[in-house]
Formats: structure tokens, sequence, C-alpha cells
């Protein structure tokens, strides 16, 4: 059984509160790997903001190797968490977008929408979040400006 907790908010910038809610191995290593982010792109304790660092941090954390070793590797996560990310857009108002994902190794991804894989065939006006060519950040595509993955 996993057991979710919240943790405290980290104050990566003046006047904000950035939750980060998990499990105690995994919310601690994820605080730690988006702060070093934040810290290589000078977004740490200053009011820029943010864009897709969190979201690539997470994506990071998930393609490590697993491991059950205490203290945790800096380049393992922990059993607890695993898969795609599922990803959403939250804007005022309560609007909710979700995003497809094109996750998985070079070569052998696979779109992924809500944990689930996409079906052949399936016509999705959605958008999409991708590695960039060179796999170092993440990209956005907008909803009709990309083509499904073929399987």
């Amino acid at each position: 059984m996993e057991v979710h907790t919240r943790r405290p908010p980290i104050q990566s910038r003046p006047g904000t509160r950035d939750e980060v809610y998990g499990d105690r191995v995994a919310a601690s290593r994820f605080d730690y790997l988006l702060q070093e982010l934040l810290k290589d792109c000078g977004k740490w304790g200053n009011s820029k903001s943010l864009e897709l660092e969190p979201l690539e941090t997470l994506w990071r954390f998930l393609e490590m190797p697993t491991s059950l070793e205490r203290p945790l590797p800096l380049n393992r996560r922990p059993e607890s968490i695993g898969g795609s990310p599922q990803v959403l857009r939250i804007r005022s108002g309560a609007v909710a977008t979700p995003f497809v994902v094109r996750w998985g190794s070079a070569g052998n991804e696979s779109d992924v929408l809500l944990g689930r894989g996409v079906l052949t065939g399936e016509n999705l006006d959605l958008p999409l979040i991708a590695r960039s060519e060179d796999a170092r950040t993440l990209r956005q595509y907008p909803r009709g400006q990309w083509a499904p993955h073929a399987r």
C-alpha cells in the first residue's frame, strides 16, 4: 500500500509556494532534482516564472532506473513511482486540458493519454508533450499540429 503525504511547500521564488505530493522518498528526491534544475537555469530564488521545469524534472525522474537502496542513489528513483506522466494544464476558472504524452525511449515511443496508451485510429484534438529532437528538453505541440506516433 502506498502512502501519499503532502509535504511542506518549497519556496523556489519570492512569494510563491510550490507543492509536491507523494511518498516521503519520491517527494524528497523530486524536491532536490527540481531545485537543482532551477538553479542550473537561473530560476531558483528569484521571480522568474516557471515554464516546463517541474514537468522536465518529473520526466527525467521517471526515466531513471529503480532502486530499493536507502539512501537512494542520485541516479535512481524509488519503486513507488513509475510509468508515463499524466499531464493536465489547469487554468483559472478550473478549465483543464489533458495532454497526450509521447513516452518511451527513442525508437520505442508510444503516445499515452492520462496513463493509457492511445488507441490506433483514435482521433485526439489535444496538445502533445514530447522530448525535443535533441532530447534535452520537452516540447509542446498545439492541437492539430502533430501526428499520432505510428506503432
